[in-house]
């Protein structure tokens, strides 16, 4: 009897051919692999291009993954590498793109009203009565962060630590346009989840993150400082003598005896020992912990 585990995989007979019946899991993460592969060599050719996003170009990887999830959403190769965008790992997508998304998929999408002040956005879902509404004003954008705010001390819009404006710019230039945004990926969510595959931003949304552009920092190579008498009399802001390097006493050696309560022993120069008070002479002084 052998010990050997058999693999027992379910079979269909048809005629005298045994068919074996593959694992529905197996068999699609075998489809992925075989679309990720076209996609992968499409994204090669398209990302030396001049027709793709800064944001993929030479990055074939990144918009493989882009044209996969731009297919789970239905839109083509050159639709995914347009519209698609990807922040900290989180893709997004125009607002108008979720709007044309909608619409192919037969539900309806509307603007109730439209100022720089105020935008009303109402959807329809498909074979359904039920109308979702969105407004999105000024005044909210603002006191959700998006819209730059006056700094009360210089006057001026208020900025962060890196200088940089808080909020978007494009809602004091194109407020219309930005509400638009907000209010139209707000309804088009709430009844169409199941179409956007949980996208949690849009692009203008994302437009926010400071992360996407990370400020690049210059470094510079300082000298080292001075060691020794050298750095002892910079410190002191003396002048060290010649006589410094030959073992005499310097001005810096006196400035720091006199610094630490040492009187000025007279002639004399510095050994391991101590201070010794004149060549020959066998008298010295305990050397002090606060030496040159």
């Amino acid at each position: 009897m052998s010990n050997d585990i058999e693999h027992y995989a379910p079979t269909a007979v048809i005629g005298s051919t045994p068919i074996v019946q593959q694992n529905p899991a197996v068999s699609q993460l075998m489809q992925h692999a075989e679309a990720m592969s076209a996609a992968f060599d499409l994204a090669e050719k398209l990302c030396n291009t001049q027709l793709v996003p800064t944001l993929y170009r030479g990055k074939a990887n990144d918009a493989t993954a882009a044209i996969l999830y731009g297919a789970e959403l239905g839109l083509n190769p050159i639709q995914s590498l347009q519209q698609i965008f990807v922040v900290h790992g989180m893709p997004s997508i125009y607002a108008r793109t979720m709007v044309g998304l909608m619409k192919s998929k037969g539900h309806k999408v509307w603007t109730e009203e439209s100022t720089d002040e105020s935008v009303t956005v109402s959807a329809q879902r498909h074979n359904e009565s039920h109308i979702e509404t969105s407004t999105w004003t000024m005044e909210r954008a603002e006191r959700a962060g998006y819209v730059p705010t006056i700094d009360e001390k210089t006057g001026k819009h208020a900025t962060n630590a890196n200088g940089r404006l808080i909020g978007n710019e494009k809602y004091l230039k194109d407020p219309q346009a930005m509400l638009y945004a907000k209010a139209a990926s707000e309804v088009c969510r709430k009844i169409a989840p199941d179409i956007l595959l949980g996208i949690a931003y849009t692009r203008e949304e994302l437009e926010l993150e400071e992360a996407a552009n990370p400020t690049r920092v210059k470094s510079e190579r300082v000298p080292a400082p001075k060691g020794g008498t050298a750095g002892l009399a910079a410190k002191l802001g003396v002048t060290v003598d010649a006589g410094a390097r030959t073992g005499t006493r310097t001005s810096a050696a006196r400035a720091a005896r006199t610094r630490h309560g040492h009187r000025d022993q007279g002639p004399g120069r510095w050994t391991d020992r101590g201070w010794h008070l004149g060549q020959g002479s066998g008298d010295r002084i305990p050397a002090c912990p606060h030496r040159p």
